[in-house]
């Protein structure tokens, strides 16, 4: 293309910028293909990690959920078994105080 700003621009020129604006169009295309396989890569490396913490965490819960059954499952059995030895004296000073 001329360096003279005020001639009007040939056929030529034209075809020269086009020729060059096509060659950077393809190479922004290009690098920006790259950027998104890039991204995706990162994304999928983000989100194994987020679904290994969750199963982590998931299994962390489950255990913290059972052990605490566990303890309440024992709690009331100690609980049940003490009434029922509170239950059976009262019915023996009851029985007795009949007599």
């Amino acid at each position: 293309m001329e360096n003279d700003r005020d001639s009007p621009a040939t056929k030529g020129d034209l075809i020269e910028l086009r020729s060059e604006l096509k060659g950077d169009l393809a190479e922004h295309r290009s690098e920006t293909k790259v950027d998104m396989a890039e991204l995706r890569s990162e994304l999928k490396g983000d989100l194994s990690e987020v679904r290994s913490e969750m199963k982590r965490d998931l299994e962390d819960y489950k255990v913290e959920v059972n052990l605490r059954f566990q303890a309440f499952e024992h709690r009331m059995e100690q609980f049940l078994s003490d009434m029922e030895g509170r239950i059976i004296t009262s019915n023996y000073r009851l029985a007795e105080s009949m007599l």
